[in-house]
């Protein structure tokens, strides 16, 4: 099981060295910890593209901080490791026509987070079963680059 995860303010989140951890709610994070994620899949909404969807990165999952983190509530943060070789930006992922995909992709299997714009749990959803080897498939459409890296896209 992965886990997909919009992130509204990567660029100023990336600035400001938040890094290595989400927030979420404690009742997602407990839903979610029960079935061992492995991969957290980030998506964005690109500029001027309300309603649209940009696949950012795919981030390995830890059970803990991997790195040097501010003090925060364990019981509603989502850990990943920045410097795993899973953890990686996909580049390319900006194209009108990899917008569309992913897009596309996104309203068929969670069409309720698009209309609620995001907004809390609604950014948040396992990912399961042919749900998650469609967005796989999507991924191999693009290059990637280590997560560690400082472009953002």
């Amino acid at each position: 099981m992965d886990v997909l995860y919009y992130w509204k303010d990567v660029k100023a989140d990336m600035a400001a060295g938040h890094i290595g951890w989400f927030r979420s709610s404690r009742g997602k994070l407990s839903e979610l910890s029960e079935s061992y994620p492995d991969r957290i899949w980030v998506i964005k909404t690109p500029i001027g593209k309300k309603g649209s969807v940009q696949l950012l990165a795919c981030l390995r999952w830890s059970d803990k901080a991997a790195v040097k983190v501010p003090v925060v509530d364990v019981q509603s943060t989502i850990f990943y490791d920045p410097a795993h070789v899973q953890s990686m930006w996909f580049e390319g992922s900006d194209s009108d026509e990899a917008i569309e995909m992913t897009s596309k992709w996104l309203r068929e299997h969670f069409s309720a987070a698009v209309r609620a714009n995001f907004q809390g749990d609604n950014g948040i959803h396992a990912l399961r079963g042919d749900t998650l080897r469609q967005l796989e498939k999507i991924s191999q459409n693009f290059a990637t680059r280590p997560f560690l890296t400082e472009k953002v896209s």
